[in-house]
């Protein structure tokens, strides 16, 4: 589960949004590295629901609150 202030309405407060998270990123020489960009992808067979990308500039508002692990019954 992400946080992210351009998911949603910034006038109506963060949007949050439950997707897969994945990532590229810029390596660099000194072994350090950051993101390039993330895609929150849908896990949905509703072609309704987009993958959402956030590019540099966007992802410094970008919180992951929680991450899903498994259903319990």
């Amino acid at each position: 589960m992400v946080e992210h202030t351009n998911i949603q309405d910034p006038d109506f407060g963060s949007g949050y949004t439950v997707k897969e998270y994945r990532s590229k990123k810029n390596s660099k020489e000194d072994n350090t590295w950051s993101h390039e960009s993330i895609i929150l992808k849908p896990l949905s067979f509703d072609s309704a629901y987009k993958d959402i990308i956030l590019e540099e500039d966007e992802l410094s508002s970008l919180k992951v609150i929680g991450v899903f692990e498994c259903v319990l019954l």
